[in-house]
This record gives C-alpha cells, sequence and structure tokens, in this order.
C-alpha cells in the first residue's frame, strides 16, 4: 500500500532484531514479498558502505531461521552478497563467506551454489573450495575458478 520510497524507508528502519521474526512462522508466509521490497533497497544502493555490513547481518537472520524455504534462504544470501559487492563492505563479506561455509545441507548447498554462480565474479567465487562443508558448493567454486583461470 505504501509507494517504493516509504517501502525502502520502512527497511531502513526494521531493527535487526525483528530480522529473527521475519524469518519465523507464522510470518514468514509473508517473506517472499518482503525480500522483494529488500531487494529494492539493496539495488538502489542508497546507503552507507557500513550499511551493507548491517543488510548482511540482517539478512544472515532469515538465512539461519529454520522456517523459510530454500528459495528464500538463497534469496537472502544473494541479497546480502549483492549489498557486500556494492559497497566493497568487507566485514558483510565475511559474515556472507561465514554462511556459505557453513552449509552442511545437500539441498540448501544447491541453491547457494547457484547464488555464488550468478556472483562468480565477486568475492563468493573466490572462496576456497575446501573451507566448504557442502559438496554442491564445493563442486560450484572449483569449476568457476577453474573457468577463471
Amino acid at each position: 500500500m505504501l509507494d517504493e520510497p516509504d517501502q525502502i524507508q520502512i527497511c531502513h528502519e526494521i531493527p535487526r532484531r525483528v530480522f529473527g521474526v521475519i524469518g519465523q512462522a507464522p510470518v514468514v508466509s509473508g517473506l517472499d514479498s518482503f525480500l522483494i521490497v529488500y531487494e529494492k533497497l539493496v539495488e538502489g544502493q542508497d546507503y552507507s558502505w557500513s550499511y551493507a555490513e548491517t543488510i548482511a547481518l540482517n539478512m544472515k537472520k532469515i538465512f539461519a531461521s529454520p522456517d523459510p524455504s530454500l528459495k528464500q534462504k538463497a534469496k537472502a544470501l544473494d541479497l546480502a552478497i549483492s549489498a557486500a559487492e556494492y559497497m566493497n563492505r568487507f566485514a558483510a563479506m565475511d559474515t556472507c563467506k561465514g554462511l556459505i561455509t557453513a552449509v552442511t545441507d545437500n539441498e540448501l548447498g544447491l541453491q547457494v551454489a547457484t547464488v555464488i554462480k550468478t556472483h562468480q565474479g565477486g568475492f563468493a567465487g573466490s572462496i576456497e573450495p575446501s573451507e566448504c562443508s557442502s559438496d554442491a558448493i564445493r563442486n560450484a567454486l572449483r569449476q568457476i575458478q577453474e573457468e577463471q583461470e
């Protein structure tokens, strides 16, 4: 019901602790719509370089929640990676790297591997494969790195 600038402004003002709730049932039913609006915030790049870390930490809360779908978790990671790359924020990159390397679920690993491939020219594509727990992610990283040689 709000126009886009107001939606983005509200996203800026949401306290971090709320992101832990956004990724839980029954609120998770509206997560797809929320991520569409949050993507506008990220893609608008109208935030400070340090806010990229806030975005990564917010998306980490959603990614780490048990209730979002694998697709929703992948989208949250994608937004975190994008913000980190746009602002060249190393702390945000480290947060994303920690999420990527910790994935152990095979199905989530496949989703994350797809996200990494879309960001293969950035920091995500240069993560050392041996640091990752997921076979799918390791294989995607090896493929990316072989193509870059």
